[in-house]
């Protein structure tokens, strides 16, 4: 458990950002991978006051809030350019684009 000069949630994010092999080399395990209390304690993070670790968590949380609304709009678009090609498939496999008239907005 963090103590009182620790936000649990700021120590998430400390681990989330450290280098992936550094984390990697402190798991053991061949089945499950863990990283014991011991090591845990022997890393070192910065440790401002809890408000500048709380406004740092908001940032991150703000950050990752916009990411999700934007991954939305792009699965969203994603999706409809995947109606309008399989309709504009549809449409020139029934005979009703002419796919040798039909002229590309492209140039």
């Amino acid at each position: 458990m963090c103590g009182p000069r620790l936000n649990p949630y700021y120590l998430l994010w400390c681990l989330r950002a450290m280098r992936t092999d550094l984390l990697e080399r402190l798991a053991t395990g061949s089945t499950h991978k863990t990283i014991y209390f011991p090591d845990l304690q022997s890393l070192r993070i910065p440790l401002p006051p809890l408000g500048e670790q709380q406004k740092i968590v908001d940032q991150i949380r703000q950050a990752n809030d916009q990411v999700d609304l934007l991954m939305g709009a792009a699965d969203r678009q994603l999706g409809v350019l995947a109606e309008r090609r399989q309709a504009l498939i549809t449409a020139a496999v029934t005979g009703q684009l002419d796919v040798m008239t039909a002229r590309s907005g492209v140039r």
